[in-house]
Formats: C-alpha cells, sequence, structure tokens
C-alpha cells in the first residue's frame, strides 16, 4: 500500500470508547428501606438475568453531541492488522447541554466489570426521587464562544476584551454587596465573584490556553477563583494543589467554602444507611466520589438536601466529625496535596514520577503563594540535579495539562523570577524544523506549503526560509483544531478525543511532503523560553543599570494572555493606612561605644569583600543584585540592634575562630548566627535550601555545632542575670539604642492598641535580646502548655499576670496547634480555643481588643507570610531586608479585611515603624571612621556615609523600583484589565493593546525573546497616525468614533471595538 493512501487514511480521528447503555433498573414490588429504586418500565424486570446478560456483551449508550462549524473530511487511521473507518468525533456539547445529559445516568461498575448505567430518578431516598435533593443548576461558564484566538495573536486583546465585554459593563461593583457583618458566609448559596467567574470562563475545557497567574488583591478570593478553575476542569484531569505545608488545611477549607456543591458544610446533611444494596452502593460512589470500601466501612454516606435549610450547626459533635471525614474523603479522591516546601529525594519518585515519567503531564497544577515555589527555582537555576530545578524542567515539559499560579506578590528579589514564573504558565515554546532538500523538482514556497498544511487544521505557526530550506512548525495544544470562516483564519476550538502525538504529526507531516516530492532530511525539536531565565540575561534584556525598564511592550507580548489581575473588591473595609503619613522612618544614632563595635565588623566585612573580588569577576558598581545572599553585612547588621557588653563576649558559630575565618565561609549567612537547624533550613517558606544541600550542610562544622547553640543559650542567661547592668534605659542606651526607642513606642500611652514586631534574627540580636528587654522593663511572656492529660492551660506565672504580655511566634521549640491558639488569643477568637483556657481568660478580660490580654505579637520571617492577623494598629520593623515584598508581608499581616471591624472607628487604623542607625557628626570625625567614609557611600549620595542597616534599606528601595515598573507592565498586560478599568484607573495603568484585524498576526517568534524585536527598532517600523475622534452615545453607553471611517473605539480610543453601521435610518454598532 503507497504511502499516499496511508497519509490520506492517518486523517482518521480516533475512535470515541464504549459508553455503555442507559439501563432503567426496576424492581417489580419496590420496598423501602430507606432508599428504593423506582419502577419506571413496563413488565416484568428480573435484575440477576439481566446482570448475567450483561456480562456476554458490551454495552452501549447513544451521546448527544454538537456538529462542528466547518466539518473535517473523514480519515481512516493505520493499524498493524487491518484498517477501521471510524465515526468522525463532532464537537462538545455546550455546558448547559452536557449537564442536562450527565445527570440522566450514573455509570456504575458492576462485580463483573460491566457497566451499567443507573437513572438518578429511578433512585428513591425515603420516597423522594434523589434528584430533588440535590442542586438543578450547576453554576459552570458564562460566557463561551465557538473559537479562540491563542494568546500568541496580537488580535487576542481585543478578541477577549469583547468576548468578555458583558462583565466590563457591571464593572464588577460587587464590593457594595460586602460589609464586614456577611463576610465569611460560606453557606450552600455561595457564588463566584464577578472576577472569579472571568478566569473560569477563561480556563476551561472548551478554551486553549494553558497557565494563567491569579495576581488578585487582599479580599477578591484568589483561592475561590483557582477552585472555580479546577471544578470546571476536574472531570478531564486530576487536580494537584502544591502549597506550603502550613497552608494546606486553608485550601481545604477553602475548598469546603466554594468547591463542589457536596464538599459545602453549611447545608441540610442526613446520613443515608446503606448496608446490602450493591447497586445503590455503586451509584453513592460514583455520586459523591467515595470508594465503596469508605461506604461500607461506615456502614452508610452523608447526603444534602437542597431543599432544606441548613442543619448543620444542629448536629452532634461526632456527627459534624463523621461528615468532616467524608468531605476530606471526598476531596482526597479528587484532589492531592503537595507541600513544596521541605521536599525530600525520595518525593521525586513517589510524588513527581522520577527522571523518567513527568506526573504534570494530563494535570491540573494549582500552586498556591507561588512566589515562594517560584523564588526556591530561582535559587537553585544553577543547579541542575536540585529537586527545584528539576520540578522546575518538569512543568515546563509538562504536556495537556493547565497550571494556575496564586499570588499577590509575583516577584520577591531577583526580576527573572519573573521568567521563571511565567515560562512556567507557558510552558516550552516547542518548535518542529524540517530541514527539506533543495534538490526537490517542486516549486516550494511558504504560501504553497501552507495550502499543503493547511487539511491537517494543527499547526498554529508556519514559517518558511527559502534560502536555507528550513520549515519550522509549531503545533497547536493538544485537543485543538484551526477554524476557518469563507476562508478566513477565526481561532481554534476543542475537539474531543483528538490525541495525536506530537511524534505522529511529524511523520504526517513527513509522508504529506513526501507526496509532494518534498523530501525531508532531518527533522529537529527545539525548547525555547517565553523570558530568559538566567538573572543576567533577563536584566540585559529588560532593565536598564539604573533600575528603569527597557523593552516593556516585548515584555508585555511574550506574557499575554498568562495574567489576571484585579486590585480589591473590599478595599473600603480594610484599616486605613497611607504610606506617605503612616510610615515613619526612624533614624537612631550609634552610641559611641557600639559605632566602635560596629566598626570592627565593618573592617573584616570590608577585607572579606576585597578577598572575594580576587577570586571572581567583580561585579558592577551599584547593582544591586551582586550581593545576591544574605551573607551581606550579617555581623555589623547584628550589631546595629545590639552590641555585646565589655565583660561577655558574643557567641561565634566556630569556638575559638575569629571572625575573618567564619566570613570566609561559603555558608554563613543569618541563618548560621540564629544557629537555624537543617531541617528548618529545608522547612522554610523562602525554598532557599532544598534536599540537594543536604550534604553539603551536614559536612559544614557551622551548622552541626551544637556548642554554638549551647554558647546562645549560656550568652542569653548571662544577660538575664545582670539584666540592671545591660537593659536600664541607661545601659539600653549604650548597648541597642534600637531596642531602647523600641521599648518607648511600644509602652507610649498614644500608641494605644495591639502591637505586632518583625525581626530577621530570632536568637541574639533579634526577638532573644528583646525579649530579654522586656522583661526587665515589667512585662511577661505569654505561654500555654499541655498538662499530662494532653489538656491546654496557661503557662503563666501568679505574679505575671496583671504585667503587660506578649508573645512569641518564632517557631522555635513551638507546635503547630500552640502557635495556632496563641494567634486566636491575640485576635481575640476565642471561640476557636479550648475552654480550658478560655475560662481564665475570661477571668482576666473578657477580649483583648486593646491588648488586655496580649498586647506586643513578635514574629521572625517564618511569620512573615501566611498569618492572619486582628485589630493590631501598630507595627514595628526592627530592621531592613533584602527586598521590599519583606516589608509587605510584614504590614500585611497587621491589615486585612475587616480586620479592625471590633474598634471603634477612630482605631481602624496601622501605623509603621521602621527603625534605622546611623551615625552621630562626632562619630563621622573620629578617625574610626577613615574606611567607612571611603567604603560605605550612600548608592544616592556617596559622600554620605551609612550603616549597614541603611545600606540594605537602599538596595531594597532601589529594587522596588524595579519591581514596580515590571508588575505595572504585568496589570496593564492582564486579560482582564480593560474589564476593571475603574479600580485599574487609581494606579495609572494604560491597558496593552494592539490596533489589529489581521488574526493571523503573532506577536513574538516562536524562539527565544533574545532573539525577537526591541522595542526600539518596533518603533521604528510603527507608522503613527493621528486622529480625531468624535463622541456619541448610543443606548446610554459613550463611544469614540473615527471620522470617515466609521470605526467605533471605546472611549479612551485605545481599542476598536467595530463599526457603526446604519440600518433601515437606525444606527447600530457591528462588534467585532
Amino acid at each position: 500500500m503507497s504511502e499516499k493512501l496511508f497519509s490520506i487514511l492517518e486523517k482518521k480521528p480516533a475512535s470515541t470508547k464504549n459508553r455503555g447503555l442507559h439501563i432503567k433498573i426496576k424492581s417489580e414490588k419496590p420496598t423501602e428501606l430507606g432508599v428504593i429504586f423506582e419502577d419506571r418500565r413496563d413488565g416484568d424486570y428480573n435484575g440477576i438475568n439481566f446482570r448475567k446478560k450483561m456480562q456476554e456483551k458490551y454495552l452501549k449508550t447513544k451521546t448527544v453531541v454538537e456538529k462542528l462549524i466547518e466539518k473535517e473530511k473523514v480519515s481512516i487511521k493505520k493499524t498493524k492488522k487491518r484498517i477501521k473507518i471510524k465515526k468522525q468525533k463532532k464537537k462538545r456539547m455546550p455546558t448547559e447541554e452536557f449537564e442536562k445529559q450527565r445527570r440522566k445516568a450514573i455509570k456504575v461498575k458492576g462485580k463483573h466489570n460491566q457497566f451499567i448505567e443507573i437513572q438518578p430518578e429511578a433512585v428513591k431516598l425515603h420516597g423522594e426521587a434523589l434528584l430533588k435533593r440535590i442542586p438543578k443548576n450547576t453554576e459552570k461558564i458564562n460566557i463561551r464562544t465557538s473559537n479562540y484566538y491563542m494568546n500568541n495573536r496580537e488580535i487576542f486583546t481585543s478578541f477577549i476584551n469583547n468576548l468578555f465585554k458583558p462583565y466590563k459593563e457591571v464593572e464588577i461593583s460587587e464590593q457594595n454587596k460586602f460589609s464586614c457583618d456577611n463576610m465569611g458566609d460560606s453557606g450552600k448559596g455561595y457564588s463566584l465573584m464577578k472576577q472569579q467567574q472571568i478566569v473560569r470562563d477563561y480556563m476551561n475545557l472548551y478554551t486553549p490556553y494553558r497557565g494563567l497567574l491569579l495576581y488578585h488583591g487582599l479580599g477578591a478570593g484568589k483561592t475561590c477563583a483557582s477552585i472555580g478553575i479546577a471544578e470546571g476542569l476536574k472531570s478531564a484531569n486530576p487536580i494537584i494543589v502544591m502549597t506550603p505545608a502550613s497552608l494546606k488545611d486553608n485550601y481545604v477549607s477553602e475548598l469546603k467554602k466554594c468547591g463542589d456543591v457536596y464538599y459545602r458544610l453549611k447545608q441540610h446533611w442526613d446520613f443515608i444507611s446503606i448496608t446490602d444494596n450493591k447497586d445503590l452502593l455503586n451509584a453513592f460512589s460514583v455520586l459523591l466520589h467515595l470508594p465503596i470500601e469508605y461506604i461500607q466501612k461506615k456502614k452508610g454516606a452523608w447526603f444534602i438536601d437542597v431543599n432544606k435549610e441548613s442543619n448543620y450547626d444542629k448536629l452532634s459533635n461526632m456527627q459534624k466529625f463523621s461528615l468532616d471525614d467524608q468531605i476530606n474523603e471526598m476531596i482526597k479522591k479528587k484532589y492531592k496535596f503537595i507541600s513544596y516546601n521541605g521536599l525530600r529525594q525520595t518525593d521525586l519518585e513517589t510524588e513527581f514520577g522520577g527522571k523518567t515519567r513527568n506526573t504534570f503531564n494530563n494535570k491540573t497544577i494549582i500552586i498556591d503563594e507561588a512566589h515562594n515555589f517560584i523564588s526556591s527555582i530561582a535559587n537553585k537555576l544553577k543547579k541542575p540535579k536540585s529537586l527545584s530545578y528539576i520540578l522546575y524542567q518538569k512543568l515546563m515539559n509538562a504536556e495537556n495539562c493547565r497550571i494556575v499560579f496564586l499570588t499577590g506578590t509575583p516577584i520577591v528579589n531577583y526580576p527573572n523570577e519573573l521568567a521563571i514564573l511565567y515560562n512556567i504558565l507557558r510552558g516550552h515554546i516547542k518548535s518542529i524544523s524540517f530541514k527539506l532538500d533543495k534538490k526537490t523538482p517542486t516549486k516550494v514556497s511558504e504560501e504553497i506549503i501552507r495550502g499543503w498544511l493547511k487539511p491537517l487544521r494543527l499547526i498554529d505557526l508556519i514559517e518558511f526560509n527559502g534560502t536555507e530550506f528550513i520549515l519550522t512548525l509549531v503545533r497547536n495544544p493538544l485537543g485543538f483544531i484551526n477554524n476557518e470562516n469563507n476562508g478566513k483564519y477565526v481561532g481554534v476550538s476543542n475537539v474531543e478525543n483528538s490525541t495525536l502525538t506530537t511524534r505522529s504529526l511529524k511523520n504526517k507531516i513527513k509522508r504529506l511532503l513526501s507526496d509532494n516530492k518534498v523530501d525531508v532530511i532531518k527533522i529537529t525539536d527545539e525548547n525555547y523560553e517565553a523570558l530568559p531565565s538566567n538573572l543576567d540575561k533577563f536584566k540585559m534584556l529588560f532593565v536598564n543599570e539604573n533600575g528603569t525598564i527597557k523593552n516593556i511592550n516585548l515584555f508585555k507580548k511574550r506574557i499575554m494572555g498568562l495574567t489576571s489581575y484585579f486590585r480589591s473588591a473590599k478595599e473600603e473595609l480594610m484599616p486605613s493606612y497611607d504610606e506617605k503619613t503612616d510610615f515613619s522612618l526612624i533614624d537612631i544614632e550609634m552610641s559611641d561605644y557600639q559605632f566602635k563595635e560596629y566598626e570592627k565588623y565593618r573592617k573584616e566585612e570590608r577585607d572579606q569583600k576585597k578577598r572575594n573580588q580576587l577570586k571572581k569577576k567583580k561585579a558592577k558598581e551599584g547593582d544591586v543584585y551582586s550581593d545576591g545572599t544574605s551573607t551581606y553585612r550579617i555581623f555589623s547588621r547584628a550589631s546595629c540592634n545590639f552590641v555585646f557588653p565589655e565583660n561577655i563576649k558574643r557567641p561565634m558559630p566556630i569556638k575559638g575562630n575569629n571572625i575573618k575565618t567564619i566570613l570566609d565561609d561559603k555558608n554563613v549567612n543569618e541563618d548560621i548566627l540564629d544557629a537555624t537547624t537543617i531541617n528548618e533550613k529545608l522547612n522554610a517558606v523562602d525554598g532557599k535550601y532544598d534536599i540537594s544541600d543536604v550534604k553539603e550542610l551536614q559536612k559544614n562544622k557551622i551548622v552541626n555545632n551544637d556548642g554554638y547553640k549551647r554558647d546562645i543559650r549560656m550568652a542569653l542567661m548571662e544577660l538575664e542575670k545582670g539584666g540592671a547592668n545591660y537593659f536600664s534605659e541607661e545601659k539600653l542606651a549604650k548597648y541597642s539604642p534600637k531596642f531602647l526607642q523600641i521599648l518607648k513606642n511600644v509602652q507610649d500611652e498614644k500608641h494605644e492598641g495591639l502591637h505586632l514586631l518583625y525581626s530577621n534574627f530570632k536568637t541574639l540580636e533579634g526577638i532573644g535580646i528583646l525579649k530579654l528587654v522586656l522583661e526587665y522593663h515589667g512585662w511577661a511572656e505569654f505561654k500555654i502548655k499541655k498538662n499530662s492529660k494532653s489538656t491546654w492551660l496557661l503557662d503563666i506565672k501568679e505574679e505575671d499576670m496583671d504585667k503587660p504580655k506578649f508573645c512569641l511566634f518564632t517557631g522555635t521549640g513551638q507546635s503547630r496547634e500552640e502557635k495556632e491558639y496563641l494567634r486566636r488569643i491575640y485576635n481575640g477568637e476565642w471561640g476557636n480555643v479550648p475552654t480550658t483556657i478560655t475560662d481564665e481568660l475570661n477571668k482576666m478580660n473578657p477580649n483583648n481588643l486593646l491588648g488586655e490580654i496580649i498586647k506586643l505579637f513578635m514574629i521572625t520571617a517564618s511569620g512573615a507570610e501566611g498569618i492572619t492577623l486582628r485589630n493590631c494598629r501598630h507595627v514595628h520593623v526592627t530592621e531592613s531586608y533584602w527586598h521590599p515584598v519583606r516589608m509587605e508581608q510584614v504590614i500585611g499581616r497587621a491589615r486585612r479585611i475587616c480586620s479592625h471591624q471590633d474598634l471603634p472607628k477612630k482605631f481602624r487604623n496601622v501605623k509603621v515603624f521602621m527603625y534605622l542607625m546611623t551615625f552621630s557628626k562626632k562619630q563621622l570625625e573620629s578617625e574610626d571612621a577613615v574606611e567607612l567614609k571611603i567604603h560605605d557611600g550612600s548608592r544616592f549620595d556617596e559622600n554620605r556615609p551609612v550603616s549597614s542597616d541603611y545600606a540594605l534599606y537602599e538596595i531594597s528601595l532601589q529594587k522596588a523600583k524595579t519591581i514596580q515598573s515590571l508588575l505595572k507592565a504585568v496589570k496593564e498586560s492582564s486579560i482582564d484589565c480593560a474589564i476593571h478599568s475603574l479600580s485599574n484607573k487609581k494606579e495609572g495603568l494604560v491597558c496593552y493593546n494592539v490596533d489589529t484585524k489581521d488574526p493571523e498576526k503573532t506577536s513574538y517568534k516562536p524562539t527565544d525573546a533574545i532573539n525577537d524585536e526591541r522595542d526600539a527598532i518596533a518603533d521604528l517600523n510603527k507608522e503613527v497616525k493621528k486622529w480625531k475622534g468624535k463622541v456619541f452615545v448610543l443606548d446610554n453607553v459613550r463611544y469614540l468614533l473615527k471620522p470617515n471611517t466609521k470605526e467605533v473605539y471605546n472611549i479612551d480610543g485605545t481599542e476598536q471595538i467595530g463599526e457603526l453601521l446604519n440600518l433601515n435610518g437606525k444606527q447600530k454598532i457591528k462588534l467585532f
């Protein structure tokens, strides 16, 4: 048989699977044992005989389908044994019809592995049809179209804006519906907000879009938005949810609020006993997604009844526990949870398919707090064997997957973190190159090749180099075909069961070219990144030396269609905070003693920098990313907080070693100063370390020095014992002017209410010594403990009961349960605290609104994200950090939606204090300041020496400038930028759009961004035409009319939306 015939035959799509017949199971005399099957057919029915017959033949069912707009040619697939002609697979029906048909039958598997479909209306519970107990309409997709333009097309933004125009018309005004009184309602009536509906309608079974970043502000419900996407896709692919370990429970809680209707607690529940009815057992197993073994073990299952009021609050504790256990089991059936911090090498095999398989293929992947996950990859780009890098490559290469990222802070530290994030969402840009034989007798051109390949309807991009005779192709996403209208490309649509592999596609194209007498010499596959993940390459392409952004339009083109941005639906419900008036930068002069100690450390750090510069190429002066880790000035930074007195030597990580030796160790950083353990490093949310670092850390003497930890404890004990000599106001002015100022601020009567304090240092120069300072000045630590009977009790001495109190939330020596109870007590959420504790609290005060129980909440980096605090009015940031995100995260702990609703209006605000050390005029004129004035000038004024405190603050400010510019580009290129125009105006955003009518013109080349056209060249090739528009009103909507063309634009003039027609004397806009 000729190759040409095979080429024709292979066009046949794959056959459909057997679906099974719709079988109505009946009983001649239905009996009610809580549950019965209704008799729905004439004549006798013997279930046993029927099932025996079903074992002897296949069961088939009819499928209701909808025709494609354009018919495909019938094709036949080649097999080894024979050729079968199979019916063409038609387009998936609309969601409403699909749901209607789905509800007609429940497919269950019999004990002989045959499939039987049970009509839900035939199932009765206590005499009532099962269907009457469940919701009539499941919320699915509001806005659909028959064809979608890929997000690599210039026309994409206009297409999306017009598609989602109905959402713009309602202008996302739902904030008016919300108040702090109805926040948190999670009853059965939960429905997605508009910004959540948009992303669900953007990413679903019918759209070709692979990935999406949900860059949503506080209170916008990004978790529920991701769940809306997942619920719409779960029938197609399993779902993987990756979170920090501490946030898994939070995601599960949100599933019970806005997930599948069967996950929601606040509705009417009945426990249905199922013992010997196997058909019903199978039916419930399918409906509830519960293993049969689970239902048998529980002797039944909980089932909802939407016709009745919620009885959840009336259930006993045992019943609630049973119901919650069932829902957790149902969730586990559909959602697989992986904690991405603290992963071990064994997880590579068990969770991610090892080195050969890719567990992300054919999955929907949701990654919460994605900035931490991305940061872990950014830290490991130069370590290809690290687990973080391996996961990056697996996600990039994953096929037939959907990926959703959730974060309110897409960049943490490095600008190339955005590149990593968007590369994962877009996946590798995969091209296939065919090197063709130039000796072909056939005339070959790009237009001719397009004609040959057009019937395949599977090719997204085609380029032909006539000089090199190289044909380059990019295929459509799996399952999507090209469509045309009157010969014009109109986008792609989904075709069910279209599973032609890339390998098969290459063979098909090769045969097609051969049939046209064009031989293929070589076929190569190329994988490209949407953006350069390498930091230096990213900066070269997008960041100027002064931190400003360049080639911003190139950046926007490359990330188009990958972001949903929504500021917030409920900003007015947050406590007030204006950075211009509510942020205080407190400059504190060093004492003379502190200055001398500080300069000792700085001299060693300067010498270390010189030694490092001799070993490697010198970084560019002023590059804020050259000192890319927290090893930068660690000792002098610590001494800005506190210097040890003359008679107590600061413990050193390696006993007996001098500072020079310690600084030269490549593993030294602020974690080492705090004696952080290996497990604590691996479990940290910032992802700096993963399992690939363990061997190196185990070898390191500093990390495994138990003597250092003992020396720290001894130093703290000595300081505590001689408190009067070190912690009085007079002595603090000498050893720690910063801690003295913090003490004054937290005790200031003008600063009424709750306080939050953050320090990057946990033990000595941070929380550890601050704790001793507070205790010396009449404060007490608020502690709780478990007794021998595992009962939680207060752990406070009688003499400390009336003292103002602070609590620690640092992770050291505290269980997760203990930390959570401390947070709830501070927040005043006592309903979720054991009564053995609350009974004692109520004797002290009925609430903690103004700090009557706990006044000060002290956290380190581990508490900087992932927790919510209430009623906190004063935030103290002890020292600056490498990047601005850390401070934003700390402030974000105190400033949440409705976090201050229990306070009087005058107290619904947040004040922030940051403490930075400076030098006195006398100190700068001393001999000790010679090196300081030469080497430690400000980044903004080299003639002004600054402390390590200020040096980090300036680095943070410079990074903030770059981050804000990049994030503005992210927001302006979001899919919903034009939809949320009212909220976007507050930020001065101008939504990105290309004025084009050409549906085939692409935004960028299918290659690395470095090879794409720079903005300067693009601007030269751009013809600018100026025109004046005429404003007119039609149907109470204002538009802009372009003279002499009848072209209609939005009122901003940034996007053409249609043309003005005159029909029978009436004006009408024909939308594109």
